[in-house]
């Protein structure tokens, strides 16, 4: 099916119109993608465009695409690597571009023996493969493991990458295992290891990895330990843990990051000129508010708190607690979820996260939902973005606000308010419009992509606004700059051909 929607794109694939944008230059293709496709960027290879194509977890992962563009989008290539290995049907994971080639990890799950088995393998653009697969986890386990207990991560050199596998927890009482393995580009092992945590939490998970170019690995733990009620509303209490292991000998530093006085509401990390940074949010009363944002660095086998700063009066009056939390959390606003961080070139740290506006909850193992956290079969509908900037002599935040809409009925209808771009000190939020067309009888919504720059000083300018939207949760397209170009996927709804390439010079 893939390979015949690709035959059709071909054809007119790339109808190019530029315009100016404040000092950008606009560009864009036709419609070309199915709606039930994702489109990944991976890289800028010797001036080609390297993309991934997928069909969402939504629907059957039956093939993966791959599409090679010229960076003047005047020509196009497309492949296509097939789903089977020994006759039986496999699971394509996680693509990484490693120059003209690509590394493909893949999963499949064996009823009659009970096993998981991860395996990777090298192909050239032209889809042909360079490499036999190799084999490189064999899980017992029940049933298949969802896809996202996988984790990757490339080193920023593209010289190495990393895989984890985690298990399904049965209770509970059982504890998580996990196991990582660190590769090369031509699929040699340079390092491995198991572990496990969370036993007797109410939920644990490996976060996140990221990969130095000195081959450290880096994991993030989440565990979730209690949880108050309010209402409605169950708000989890959590630990944090890092997990670093040392370069090649794979010494493992393991550590729950704490804030003396302080609770840790929610946290991210990210690896920057291989020096790896930790922060998000924290509470001086609980773990249902926010007071402020922080970060950390870790160096040498320890953990330093690098600054914390308090959110002014003005941020926390905007988003007052909500009347089923208790009087004692004045003071404080309603929480955020930290989702990423960034680091400038002068190495001051950004806070990026979103305020949760609602949540559907299904099925009944608890029969509240979460107000902040993804737990099990909660579905969110996400609102405000927040970013703010912690240092103690310039902080300053900016919200990027969702245009509200109502959604009606059960199931991923929401659509995601924002992506961005972090290049040469400047934020480029791309920022979703859902709203009613007016005159309108039958309540058609209009749905736009509005483009904000925000320097390193607060100052913030509207861009563009591009007809469609970014993404919907059902169908995802990532943002990437590449050499002073954005490049995103832009959907039109409900629409046969759904989804288009822009090219946004900065």
């Amino acid at each position: 099916m893939l390979k015949k929607i690709f035959h059709n794109i071909l054809i007119g694939f790339f109808l190019v119109y530029t315009f100016a944008a404040t000092a950008q230059s606009y560009s864009s293709t036709n419609n070309f993608l199915k709606k039930k496709f994702n489109v990944n960027f991976c890289e800028n290879f010797n001036g080609v465009l390297k993309f991934t194509v997928n069909k969402s977890s939504y629907y059957k992962n039956s093939n993966h695409g791959l599409i090679l563009v010229s960076d003047d989008t005047l020509e196009v290539r497309e492949r296509v690597v097939l789903n089977q290995f020994d006759g039986n049907d496999i699971r394509l994971l996680k693509s990484f571009s490693i120059g003209d080639n690509w590394v493909i990890v893949s999963a499949y799950f064996s009823k009659n023996h009970k096993e998981e088995y991860v395996y990777l393998q090298i192909i050239n653009s032209k889809g042909e493969k360079v490499t036999d697969k190799k084999k490189i986890f064999q899980i017992s386990t029940n049933k298949k493991l969802e896809d996202n207990t996988y984790k990757f991560a490339q080193s920023e050199n593209r010289a190495r990458f990393v895989v984890l596998a985690q298990s399904k927890r049965q209770t509970h009482l059982d504890s998580l295992v996990f196991w990582i393995k660190a590769f090369d580009n031509s699929l040699n092992e340079i390092s491995s290891d198991s572990n496990s945590f969370g036993k007797n939490m109410i939920h644990a998970e490996i976060k996140d990895v990221s990969l130095s170019n000195s081959n450290n690995i880096y994991l993030l733990g989440e565990e979730l330990y209690d949880a108050d009620e309010y209402n409605v509303a169950v708000v989890f209490r959590k630990h944090y843990e890092l997990f670093a292991y040392s370069h090649n000998r794979m010494n493992l530093f393991r550590k729950q990051v704490i804030i003396e006085d302080k609770f840790i509401n929610s946290m991210v990390f990210t690896l920057v000129n291989d020096s790896l940074y930790l922060g998000g949010y924290y509470s001086k009363l609980g773990f249902s508010t926010i007071e402020g944002a922080f970060s950390m660095r870790y160096a040498n086998d320890s953990l330093k708190l690098n600054s914390i700063t308090k959110f002014p009066y003005s941020l926390i009056k905007q988003y007052p607690i909500k009347n089923y939390i208790e009087d004692r959390f004045y003071g404080e606003m309603f929480r955020f979820t930290a989702q990423s961080m960034e680091i400038d070139s002068c190495g001051n740290v950004y806070i990026i996260g979103q305020k949760i506006d609602k949540t559907i909850f299904f099925g009944s193992e608890r029969q509240k939902g979460s107000l902040y956290d993804y737990v099990n079969t909660a579905i969110y509908n996400f609102s405000d973005v927040l970013l703010f900037k912690i240092q103690k002599d310039s902080s300053w935040y900016n919200i990027i606000k969702k245009y509200s809409s109502k959604v009606y009925g059960y199931g991923p209808h929401t659509v995601n308010p924002y992506t961005y771009s972090f290049t040469n000190d400047k934020f480029y939020f791309l920022n979703n419009i859902k709203k009613s067309i007016d005159g309108s009888t039958t309540g058609k919504l209009l749905y736009k992509v509005q483009l904000l720059k925000i320097d390193t000083k607060g100052k913030r300018e509207a861009i563009k606004e591009i007809d469609g939207i970014y993404s919907i949760t059902n169908y995802r397209g990532n943002i990437e700059s590449f050499h002073g170009s954005m490049y995103i996927l832009v959907r039109v709804p409900h629409g046969e051909r759904e989804g288009r390439i822009v090219k946004i010079s900065l």
